[in-house]
């Protein structure tokens, strides 16, 4: 994407022999200067005697000032150069680059559309005002998923949007390793206070399982050792951040009885606070203060930082894992508090940390977290709490493991799926079978400890969770489990799908040894094995931590493993273990079958993904899934050809521009039947510069969009450059031309007859250029072409050649001063010469 401004302010010519302010303060941006060019065009602007001059000066100085990152002053100098003439296309664009700087995207789409109105073929205004639209939609909760999730996979660098592009809120992302660029978003969720857990986050409405419930960023990211100090420096500087980060849990009652006075939406962007003290600079504060700062972040991050994640996108499906290295801080997802079942499950993309909801949440209910590894004992759970200051846990599955779980037994059958899975000596095979009987053991020691507990009817008085009725016998539990008997009647149906959500629930504490009797049958073709031992797996996660991306995983593996065996026949056999995958991507990611394709390109097939993509409307309309994202393409919309759009006055006619593409292009369509299609074509952006001060004549750059109908054949679709970029000096060049579809079907095929136009660069007399088009043959499929530049004794003759795939432009004087060039089509078949 182009910067704020492609190029920078328009040059002056030289005012009788000494360079004027204006164009030393054009010639300050040209080398990278922009305080100076700053004082420059404001020593223009107070020379300045006419409303032209004072336009160009305020214009000039809100792009440098945009360089700079001075979005406000930017947005008052373009506000100004806009009154004094509201048909700048320049001053309009600039005043939206400011706006969507400011995170103002209403008012940066207002006037970006006024300079779209204006420049209604400028790609640099068309690509701003798509991206700022696409801000909106994050603003919203609709996201480019495809997008993210390319992030997501491939280590690079680059973000949705340049931080130094139009559409980032700021540029001073220098705290984190990689800014998203991802328009921050606050869903139906609050900040409130209980008892006994001190602050906390509520939905303030009813929300079903897979919303998303916030994008928030993150305040820094790095490595766990840099991290304090990286947060005391921008607490340093920006007085509103560092009030909001030590307002965060220390984990002691004292640090949870005040609510922040922030914003949400401020809360989840905290890096666009106010930076009172940036201009000073973190490291020019008292470096006593930072260390002081730092020493404090430590505690506060201990508290309240979340692990960044390290992605293998190299496995099949995708392996994911905490990096124990690196970390970051968010301060709004920082509110909620902990339980061992969390509700909710989040995602970190780069500095962006996405939260949906991992259950169906009542309004009013509280949003929980899981502050660690969910899937481990009570006993190691209770140890890592303890230095949260939360001693012991009551949470709904803490209490029921507790009055259940013999610890000591719970331990003897983590010891024996550690010794099969780590013994050196033994075959995969051999292996594999320790830990099927490990994890066969473990749910028989969960199930014949339930089924004592309550027939001791022990857990009535313990816990809220959902009792059986009457409680069956862990032996018709597995008969019916697997299928081989039916329960009697609904009685006994609700009491064993009551009794296998507990035994799920008891089971999470021991799902690695599950998980690890599933991972050891890869490689040993038992494809039905592995697609049950990965489905005990998922029923366990679903209880435990549903919606999580592990759990999206897990199908995604059940589902690897059914298509293997059975010959990737997803339309019948793998049918249910497909819909199940997707609803379950669905819920984790989100983005529905974009994402499911993009995260999963090298686990399945393509005709699996493509029968994927066959079955995700039925489930969207089984299930009234909402539409999450929103599509980039459909927002980049092309530049529109309208040719009067430049003129705001009614009834006026807008000035030719010049250039013989543009000529034909009037001739064309004047003398062309109806029906033929427009071409699209990129202008010379609205910020591009002018040519350079210093050069006797300006250069006649061609940027337009042609319908050729005396051409035969078809031409491509995007016709691009070749050669260099214009010079300052007198030449003639193509740029950014785009050629429609001719209608080749056309009848008319009129001639081309003589013609000429003249055009002036920054209305000065002297500074013209004529072009002509000598006539040939009816239906020739090549024109020649006169330039005439000022100050030149003699004409530089071109022919201009059409075919299906390219434009040629053939120099008749070699020796000429045009600057000539070769145009094809985008399509793969051409080659850029």
């Amino acid at each position: 994407m182009p910067a704020p401004a492609a190029g920078g302010p328009e040059a002056t010519a030289v005012v009788d022999g000494g360079a004027s302010a204006r164009a030393r303060a054009a010639e300050a941006y040209k080398v990278g200067d922009y305080a100076a060019a700053v004082e420059g065009y404001g020593e223009a602007l107070r020379e300045a005697s006419g409303v032209q001059d004072r336009t160009k000066a305020l214009a000039n100085r809100a792009q440098c000032r945009i360089k700079l990152h001075q979005y406000a002053e930017g947005r008052e100098d373009a506000a100004a150069a806009r009154a004094l003439q509201p048909d700048n296309p320049k001053a309009w664009f600039r005043l939206g680059v400011c706006e969507a700087q400011l995170g103002r995207l209403h008012e940066a789409e207002a006037a970006l559309g006024e300079a779209s109105a204006l420049r209604p073929i400028d790609s640099a205004v068309a690509e701003a005002l798509a991206d700022v639209r696409a801000r909106q939609a994050e603003a919203s909760g609709l996201f480019s998923w495809t997008d993210v999730y390319n992030r997501y996979l491939v280590n690079e660098s680059k973000p949705l949007r340049s931080p130094d592009g139009v559409a980032a809120a700021r540029s001073d992302d220098t705290t984190v390793l990689y800014p998203l660029g991802a328009e921050p978003f606050v869903g139906p969720v609050r900040i409130g206070l209980v008892e006994g857990r001190g602050r906390g986050l509520f939905a303030t409405e009813n929300v079903r399982a897979g919303q998303l419930l916030m994008c928030a960023q993150a305040v820094a990211t790095g490595e766990n050792d840099k991290l304090p100090d990286t947060i005391a420096k921008a607490m340093a500087r920006r007085p509103d951040l560092k009030h909001c980060v030590l307002n965060l849990s220390r984990g002691t009652p004292d640090s949870e009885v005040s609510l922040p006075m922030e914003e949400l939406i401020q809360l989840a962007a905290p890096r666009r606070l106010s930076d009172e003290g940036e201009e000073m600079g973190a490291e020019e504060s008292d470096a006593q203060e930072i260390a002081a700062l730092a020493k404090e972040v430590e505690t506060i991050l201990f508290f309240n930082q979340f692990g960044l994640p390290r992605v293998n996108v190299n496995a099949a499906p995708i392996e994911v894992a905490n990096d124990p290295g690196r970390s970051g801080l968010w301060i709004l997802p920082a509110f909620m508090n902990h339980s061992c079942l969390p509700n909710v499950q989040l995602l970190i993309v780069w500095d962006c940390l996405f939260l949906r909801a991992g259950r169906d949440i009542p309004a009013g209910g509280e949003l929980f977290d899981c502050y660690l590894e969910s899937l481990q004992p009570l006993q190691r759970r209770r140890e890592s709490l303890l230095s949260y200051g939360i001693r012991p846990c009551l949470c709904e599955r803490c209490v029921l493991e507790d009055a259940v779980m013999d610890p000591e037994e719970v331990a003897s059958v983590i010891e024996e799926a550690t010794k099969a899975s780590s013994n050196p000596m033994a075959e995969a095979a051999d292996k594999a079978e320790g830990a099927e009987a490990a994890a066969e053991r473990a749910d028989a020691v969960v199930a014949l400890a339930l089924e004592k507990a309550l027939q001791e009817d022990r857990l009535s008085s313990k816990v809220a969770l959902p009792l059986p009725k009457a409680p069956l016998k862990a032996q018709r539990m597995a008969m019916i489990r697997e299928g081989f008997e039916k329960p009697t009647d609904a009685a006994e149906q609700e009491s064993f799908e009551r009794q296998e959500a507990l035994h799920r629930i008891l089971l999470g504490g021991l799902a690695n040894v599950l998980r690890g009797h599933a991972m050891s049958l890869r490689g040993l073709n038992r494809y039905v094995d592995q697609f049950q031992a990965w489905g005990r797996v998922a029923n366990v996660l679903l209880e435990v931590i549903p919606g999580s991306e592990l759990e999206a995983i897990v199908h995604l593996e059940a589902l690897s493993a059914q298509l293997l065996a059975t010959h990737l026949d997803y339309r019948i056999a793998a049918r249910a273990a497909m819909r199940d995958c997707l609803l379950k991507h669905h819920q984790a990611y989100g983005g529905g079958i974009e994402a499911f394709r993009v995260i999963n390109t090298q686990t399945f097939a393509a005709n699996v993904l493509d029968g994927a993509a066959q079955m995700w409307p039925e489930l969207v309309k089984e299930f009234g899934l909402p539409a999450d994202g929103y599509d980039a393409t459909a927002l980049c919309a092309r530049p529109r050809p309208v040719a009067a759009a430049e003129l705001r006055a009614e009834g006026q006619q807008p000035r030719p521009k010049g250039g013989f593409v543009e000529l034909l292009k009037r001739r064309t369509q004047a003398m062309c039947e109806t029906g033929q299609d427009a071409a699209h074509a990129g202008n010379s952006s609205a910020a591009a510069d002018t040519p350079a001060e210093g050069s006797q004549s300006s250069a006649a750059t061609v940027a337009s969009t042609t319908n050729i109908g005396a051409a035969r054949g078809t031409a491509g679709a995007a016709v691009r450059e070749r050669g260099e970029a214009p010079r300052p000096s007198s030449a003639v060049s193509i740029a950014s031309t785009e050629l429609g579809r001719a209608a080749s079907d056309c009848g008319a095929a009129p001639a081309l007859d003589t013609a000429s136009v003249e055009v002036g660069y920054q209305e000065a007399a002297e500074d013209v250029a004529s072009f002509e088009v000598l006539p040939l043959s009816e239906r020739d499929a090549s024109v020649t072409v006169v330039v005439r530049l000022p100050g030149l004794a003699f004409s530089a003759e071109a022919s201009l050649e059409i075919s299906e795939r390219e434009v040629r432009i053939r120099p008749v004087r070699p020796s000429g001063p045009s600057e000539l060039a070769s145009l094809h089509c985008g399509c793969s078949a051409c080659e850029i010469v």
